[in-house]
């Protein structure tokens, strides 16, 4: 799945011949053939915006209706943040965190984990970004 904005970051069909699936970022249409259930979700890269409407249940896109689903029916979900230290200071962001993390998902933000950038740096970091951190955590929970 890819959110609205992320769909135009992202090359879509490349995605979908290394998977075997189509890349949703929208609802499917009656009768469309529904996705398989997953095993575990991993967010990455996630951003201050969608971390902070998952955690206050704000499902105004298909990803975050999936996920808050997914994640009431206790379906493993590992959250890998790429914030600046400007968004990672501000006590919504903080509490939506722990929000998180009291319905036990897996945010990977902190010592051993996703370090947050210095603002205006994010693209010159962006090719250091820890994908194998979430997708290690996701299969600790399999």
């Amino acid at each position: 799945m890819a959110t609205p904005a992320a769909v135009s970051l992202i090359e879509v069909e490349t995605l979908k011949k290394q998977t075997g699936r189509l890349v949703r970022s929208q609802h499917r249409a009656p009768g469309d053939p529904r996705s398989p259930k997953a095993d575990a979700i991993v967010i990455a890269p996630a951003t201050f915006n969608t971390i902070n409407k998952l955690a206050n249940g704000i499902a105004d896109n298909y990803v975050l209706d999936v996920v808050s689903e997914a994640i009431g029916l206790g379906v493993p979900t590992v959250i890998l943040p790429f914030v600046n230290s400007a968004y990672a200071s501000r006590a919504p962001f903080r509490e939506s965190i722990k929000k998180l993390r009291t319905e036990e998902v897996f945010v990977l933000i902190g010592l051993g984990a996703f370090t947050p950038h210095e603002a205006g740096s994010g693209s010159s970091v962006f090719d250091k970004f820890p994908w194998q951190l979430a997708l290690d955590e996701a299969e600790k929970t399999l």
